[in-house]
């Protein structure tokens, strides 16, 4: 992850959520939809300022000023390994299940998610990056078992016979900020290193 697009994102997820807590006049909808695709827009801006970076720099040498010798072929290809491609499938995820999630909710009459959280799930998917976003979603799904489990326990002390609807609103966002803070960790798992894209191919 570029310096960048790492801080861009650690700023994106914790303004929203600090917008989240606050209960904001507008539609929270309304602001999780332009931070969701403004974020998008944001951070392939700034991997093409990286990769503009990257050819003033291989320009300006001798030895990789060989590189485009035929063409920017090998040009693209490492900016798209190195730069874009983790984004470019963690925002795929991201809309996927961004309508997925919309649709299921509409036939269960909003009755699964806020009509925002969708938003905040892809947002989080897309800025934790391919293959944390496969990471994200298990830990998310781990820590709402345990949620619910020791909701429904003490809630069921007092109200036996009330269901309550448990969601996990507040904890979408701050655990992809925990991914993405512990990203050097998690990145050293065999697991994880086996769902990277190929590096080593290139020269860096």
């Amino acid at each position: 992850m570029t310096l960048y697009v790492y801080v861009a994102s650690i700023v994106i997820l914790l303004g929203t959520f600090i917008f989240q807590i606050r209960k904001p006049s507008i539609p929270l909808v309304l602001f999780a939809r332009w931070v969701f695709w403004g974020a998008g827009a944001l951070v392939f801006l700034i991997l093409c300022f990286y990769s503009y970076l990257q050819y003033q720099a291989w320009q300006a040498n001798e030895f990789t000023e060989l590189f485009f010798s035929e063409g920017l072929g090998y040009f693209t290809r490492y900016v798209l390994y190195r730069f874009f491609g983790q984004y470019i499938v963690s925002f795929i995820a991201a809309i996927v299940f961004l309508y997925a999630a919309r649709m299921y909710n509409r036939r269960h009459h909003e009755n699964i998610f806020y009509v925002e959280e969708p938003y905040l799930v892809a947002l989080s998917i897309f800025l934790v990056g391919h293959p944390l976003w496969i990471l994200y979603l298990g830990l998310t799904a781990v820590l709402y078992s345990l949620f619910s489990i020791g909701y429904n326990a003490r809630y069921r002390k007092t109200r036996r016979f009330e269901t309550p609807r448990i969601s996990f609103y507040y904890g979408w966002l701050p655990t992809a900020l925990f991914v993405i803070l512990m990203k050097g960790l998690f990145m050293r798992v065999s697991v994880v290193e086996l769902l990277m894209f190929a590096r080593e191919q290139f020269i860096i």
